[in-house]
């Protein structure tokens, strides 16, 4: 299964990027990452990474970016969890990552 291995802190107007390890490579069926509140809400929607990388930078839309700010309308932090979703012989699993902890 791939793993998250580290998560940035960032701001509402930059592009953050993951670093995750997929041992089974090209062999993994599908590979995704999204980000979501704490509680499980997804801010910024699942993207396809490359399954034979080990960064993805995401490129936040205007939307998200709102998205993000809104979940935090008193504040000006938020405290987020970057998701690894993959599969792997039709096996799901998921990681996660937590802004640079895991939980």
């Amino acid at each position: 299964e791939a793993s998250l291995t580290n998560a940035p802190n960032f701001t509402d107007e930059e592009n953050p990027t993951i670093k995750y390890s997929n041992p089974a490579g090209s062999g993994m069926s599908s590979l995704q990452a999204c980000i979501a509140s704490t509680d499980g809400e997804i801010l910024v929607s699942y993207r396809n990474v490359n399954k034979t990388s080990s960064s993805y930078t995401f490129s936040l839309t205007e939307a998200e970016r709102e998205s993000l700010r809104a979940a935090a309308p008193d504040s000006n932090s938020l405290p987020v969890r970057f998701y690894l979703k993959s599969v792997l012989n039709g096996s799901e699993s998921v990681d996660y990552f937590s802004n640079n902890n895991r939980d």
